[in-house]
């Protein structure tokens, strides 16, 4: 996809981590696993999870930055979404191990407020709960002209998509990362019970 007059080796570079991590939206951050914890105690929790919960309507997408990163997001707020994802991290959260002080030492050198270093102690993110907010990034961090290039690119070439329709979210999928710094794994998707499709 050629965005304006950027060269080819630009937009390779602009997206590097983004493309590191495969297109997604996190709903419970990723997290180190209890002793004992493999993927057959997760999975048939996650069977359950999304047995007991419905498939929802979100608001059509949009183009959003988020500190510096081009990302999609609902054009609206949805509680559903909302309350489900603070369920997925509270539903899950007995299988995670405690952060490390490295954890903490990366986390604190942003700016948290008070509720994201409580959310953090609580549940091993800052971002969650309250202060989440769920998005696709699309980007690493851009910043002036470039930054306004590229939402202009992207809003020009993916009008199919932005503030079209709303879209039905109707599963979840376990992601595993054999190293910190390792890419993405798919090991499953979960459907969640069916509702009424968008017409």
């Amino acid at each position: 996809m050629k965005l304006g007059q950027l060269p080819d080796q630009r937009q390779l570079e602009m997206t590097k981590i983004a493309r590191h991590y495969g297109f997604h939206a996190t709903l419970k951050p990723p997290f180190r696993t209890q002793k004992g914890i493999g993927f057959e105690v997760i999975d048939a929790a996650l069977e359950e999870f999304a047995a007991q919960h419905k498939s929802f309507e979100v608001p059509a997408l949009d183009l959003s930055v988020l500190d510096g990163f081009v990302a999609l997001r609902p054009r609206e707020d949805c509680k559903k979404l909302q309350n489900f994802a603070a369920k997925c991290v509270r539903a899950f959260d007995l299988f995670r191990l405690p952060p490390t002080d490295m954890d903490r030492a990366k986390h604190f050198q942003s700016n948290l407020s008070d509720r994201q270093k409580q959310n953090f102690e609580d549940w091993g993110y800052p971002y969650v709960m309250k202060d989440y907010r769920f998005h696709m990034t699309l980007t690493d961090r851009l910043q002036g002209p470039e930054l306004e290039t590229v939402l202009q690119g992207l809003a020009d070439k993916a009008t199919h998509v932005l503030g079209a329709k709303p879209w039905l979210f109707d599963s979840v999928t376990l992601v595993k990362q054999s190293t910190s710094s390792a890419r993405f794994q798919d090991l499953k998707r979960y459907p969640l019970r069916s509702t009424s499709k968008i017409a």
